[in-house]
Order: C-alpha cells, then sequence, then structure tokens
C-alpha cells in the first residue's frame, strides 16, 4: 500500500472496496509466523516500529557502505599494501572485518534497544538479533510486509472498514463475510438516501423565485465565471467618477464591454444546441445571455449576498452528490 495518510483517506472514500481487497492481500502476505515474529520482539520499552526505525536509520545505511568496500578495488589494495596480504588473503581479512563491523553494530543498536537488567538480557533482543542478522533482502521484505499489514489495519479501524483476514478460522472468515455483506448494503441504502436529500435541496434551490441559481444552472453557465465577470464589472465601476457613476449608460457601456465575449460565446453555444437559423430565434438567445446578466449584474449588495450564499451551497450539494456517485460506480466496477 505504502501511500501518505491524506491519499489513503481519500482512497478509502471514493475506493472504499478496491482497500479492503488491497489490505486483505496484506493481511495474507503477512503470515502468522511473520505475526508471531513482530510480537516476538516488543516490550514495554520497545516496539517493532522501534527495531523498524534501527533498522532504515542505524543500520542499514551502514551496511550498505560496508557492502561498497567489499567491492572497492582501492581498498583492498590498500590492504594489500598496508598488511602484505596476498590477493586471497586480503578478501578474507576484508570479508572478517565488514562482517565484524556488522556484528558490533547490531549488538551496539540492540544493546540501546534493549538494555540489560541485573545482568540479564531480555529474551526479545535476541528475537531481534536472529531478524537483523539474516540478509538484508529478507529484512527488508520482512518490514515491508509488516508496514503494509500496519497500515492496512490502522486504516481499517479509523476510518471503519470491515477486514477479513484470511489467517483467521473459517468460521471467523464466514461471519465477516456476513457483517461485511450487511455493511455494504447499510451503506448503499444511507447513500441512496443522502442522494434523494441532495437532490431535493438543489431542486428547491433552482426554483426558489427569490434566486437567480436556477437559471444560471439551466443555462450550465459556470459560477466562477460568472462571479468573476461581476468581479471586474465592479472593479471598472468602482473607478468611475462620481459623475460618471450616476450616469446608467455608463454604467451599462462597461457591463456590454465585460461581458462581450462571454455573451457571444453563450448565444454560439446556445445557436448550435438549438440549432437554428431564424434571425428572430437568435435574437431571442442573444436578449435571455443579456437580460440574466443585467439581472445579475442588477443585484444590490444583499441580493448578490444572497446569490454567493446560494451558490456556495448549490456547489457544495454537487459535489456532494458528485463524489457519492463515484464512490457506488467504483464499489459497482469492482464487485461486478
Amino acid at each position: 500500500m505504502g501511500i501518505d495518510n491524506h491519499a489513503l483517506e481519500e482512497f478509502i472514500k471514493t475506493d472504499r472496496e478496491v482497500f479492503r481487497a488491497q489490505a486483505t492481500d496484506a493481511l495474507r502476505l503477512f503470515t502468522p509466523d511473520d505475526r508471531e515474529l513482530a510480537a516476538s520482539l516488543q516490550t514495554e520499552h520497545t516496539s517493532t516500529d522501534d527495531i523498524l526505525r534501527a533498522w532504515a536509520e542505524q543500520i542499514e545505511p551502514i551496511h550498505q557502505d560496508l557492502e561498497q568496500k567489499r567491492s572497492d578495488t582501492r581498498f583492498k589494495n590498500s590492504l594489500i599494501k598496508a598488511l602484505g596480504f596476498g590477493d586471497g588473503d586480503a578478501d578474507r581479512a576484508l570479508d572478517y572485518l565488514i562482517d565484524e563491523r556488522k556484528q558490533s553494530l547490531l549488538d551496539e543498536v540492540l544493546g540501546n534497544l534493549y538494555p540489560s537488567h541485573d545482568g540479564e538480557v531480555p529474551f526479545q533482543r535476541h528475537n531481534a538479533q536472529n531478524l537483523l542478522a539474516g540478509s538484508d533482502t529478507d529484512i527488508n521484505d520482512f518490514f515491508s510486509r509488516y508496514i503494509d499489514f500496519s497500515q492496512a489495519i490502522d486504516a481499517s479501524e479509523k476510518h471503519h472498514v470491515l477486514l477479513c483476514d484470511p489467517h483467521s478460522s473459517w468460521l471467523e472468515r464466514q461471519r465477516t463475510a456476513l457483517q461485511i455483506n450487511k455493511e455494504r448494503q447499510r451503506t448503499s441504502q444511507d447513500e441512496d438516501t443522502r442522494l434523494e436529500e441532495i437532490e431535493h435541496q438543489l431542486e428547491k434551490i433552482a426554483h426558489d423565485p427569490e434566486s437567480l441559481v436556477g437559471q444560471i444552472v439551466a443555462k450550465e453557465w459556470n459560477f466562477i465565471t460568472i462571479l468573476d465577470l461581476r468581479s471586474k464589472y465592479q472593479k471598472h465601476v468602482d473607478g468611475l467618477s462620481k459623475d460618471d457613476l450616476k450616469n446608467p449608460n455608463k454604467r451599462l457601456k462597461l457591463f456590454e464591454r465585460v461581458t462581450q465575449s462571454f455573451r457571444d460565446r453563450e448565444a454560439e453555444k446556445l445557436t448550435k444546441s438549438h440549432g437554428t437559423q431564424s434571425l428572430k430565434a437568435l435574437r431571442k438567445i442573444n436578449e435571455d445571455v443579456y437580460d440574466l446578466l443585467l439581472e445579475i449584474f442588477d443585484l444590490d449588495a444583499t441580493k448578490r449576498n444572497r446569490l454567493l450564499l446560494d451558490i456556495q451551497r448549490h456547489t457544495r450539494l454537487s459535489q456532494e452528490r458528485d463524489l457519492i456517485l463515484l464512490i457506488q460506480r467504483n464499489r459497482e466496477q469492482f464487485l461486478s
């Protein structure tokens, strides 16, 4: 799995069943023997995560440096020159020195993680010793499986996703499978109920005679574009002199200049969608675009704030609806 918390949270939200499948696979790969080993490393003061960090931060980097020395011809030749070794003796001496350094490093790290008490070494230290004395590849494979397993367990608990552990008993797997099916049914019902609520609220906003949101939505205008046009228009108005500000013709010319390209674009789009060549129909389309924009731009401060609130509410509800539909679509595709 191996993704950051925010990305994982979004992944679970939109692809819950894919997460469940991947998390179940992580549980399958971390075998009962792996889990027993991980548990055998823990004491009151030392966790398996502490061993993982010690390996990744203190031991493995030095191992890599030492393995580079093993194949470093210049270093080998320095031993031959300094100590008078033959080629074979130099290889054996180099292997011995590297192995001794690895062992002393391991003893030092484990000594800090598992300090002796009254001369007694905790048995967990021997378990850690056996694990970390293996090959680097085997150690990394174990910790990779451990990380995926831990992340799957933590995320499933945090986000209330039931998992069926492939290594649990047959009876437990059957019980969990039934619970998962019930969870899916309940989730689907909750989503459908919420979708009905959202559609009702969107309809209410769209048909509110005191709001222009319904007309904007009907024309499939982008809210941000409209608000941006309104903002540009207001900036130009704010720059007018007091005399010009009192002149509606000045303000109308500003409106026409600011909205010209938008009006042309929308009129052309609507003309194509209606498939008409009638000049009368074209004029009516242009007038509808013009009049709605005028109505929006003419709103006083109170009504303008009301429009903004309606737009925010409509956008929020639409995004929630689209997310639920995406979740349902992803679930259906995965389970089909």
